[in-house]
């Protein structure tokens, strides 16, 4: 919850988990990034992208690469390399490893580790993403927010059915806007969900739906939700909304079981059939877990790499 008091959200980066893959980053690649003494320094640290991938490295990074095929070099046991297929820059590239970690979205698995057995591929299938839609929207500054006190609107037939200010946070060079005058940003956030029987078919048609709105009607609908939130003060959506994103995450939080629909005994559950090591592949990411968040992506990923040991 946002306004938890034991967990309250602001004991977060200021650019949310961004800064956590950066600082993994920093640590297995030193030269990306220097003068980076702790965790305060990352939020500003200027990145060079291009050591990233370097052949004297002990660790690369490719971006911009997308994997197609993974499979064994023979039986999946334990002698046995395993070679990935990916695409770079529209060319199809390989590399040989002898132990992989499959941290994808899980449900794309079976597509490109077909090799994988039949009911683990079914159980992976399984874990449908719920699609988000994040909206962040840049305010010149925040004189009609403070004079109406609010910290976090929920409007359920609103597209954007929580809307919130981010709570304050300072870390480093970077500090907090602490004056009306200053620029802010308000964060909205949906989980776009559709018609369907079970809540899978509800995210398939959900994803279908906000994919197919346009920018123009996001813009629309949220300059109207903010005029009218704020209509006890003298806001104006089009002197006063400087900027607005629209991001849409089609394949968005992990799946998770739902006492309501889903009923399985104990390692039975499609995300612990669907992770289970198949020869010298293992599979992690928060799917892995059935639950959406960072501290259960590290987990599954400690489990995952363990089991390669």
């Amino acid at each position: 919850a946002v306004y938890d008091e034991e967990t309250p959200y602001i004991y977060h980066f200021p650019d949310g988990n961004g800064s956590v893959p950066r600082l993994l980053v920093k640590k297995l690649i030193p030269a990306v990034a220097e003068g980076i003494k702790d965790m305060d320094s990352i939020v500003t640290a200027k990145f060079d992208y291009s050591m990233l991938d370097l052949a004297e490295s002990d660790v690369r990074l490719r971006l911009s690469s997308t994997v197609v095929n993974v499979a064994h070099d023979g039986p999946a046991e334990p002698g046995s390399s395993v070679t990935v297929d990916y695409i770079n820059a529209g060319e199809n590239h390989q590399v040989r490893s002898k132990k992989v970690v499959l941290a994808c979205y899980n449900m794309a698995i079976p597509h490109i580790c077909p090799e994988l057995p039949g009911n683990q591929k079914e159980a992976l299938a399984k874990l449908v993403k719920l699609p988000l839609c994040s909206t962040n929207v840049l305010l010149r500054d925040w004189h009609a927010v403070k004079e109406s006190g609010f910290g976090i609107l929920y409007s359920p037939n609103r597209l954007n059915k929580t809307l919130l200010v981010d709570f304050p946070v300072s870390m480093g060079d970077y500090q907090f806007a602490s004056s009306p005058d200053d620029p802010i940003m308000l964060h909205g956030l949906r989980g776009a969900v559709g018609s369907g029987s079970t809540p899978e078919e509800r995210s398939r048609a959900g994803r279908y739906e906000m994919l197919g709105t346009k920018f123009a009607d996001y813009e629309k609908e949220l300059r109207q939700h903010l005029a009218g939130a704020l209509s006890a003060t003298k806001f104006d959506p089009a002197r006063d909304i400087a900027a607005i994103t629209v991001n849409r995450w089609p394949h968005g939080y992990a799946w998770a079981p739902n006492p309501l629909f889903d009923h399985y005994a104990e390692g039975e559950s499609p995300h612990e059939v669907g992770r289970q090591r198949f020869g010298n592949i293992t599979i992690a990411n928060s799917d892995a877990g059935a639950r959406a968040y960072l501290d259960c992506a590290i987990d599954e990923a400690w489990r995952a790499v363990s089991e390669l040991e």
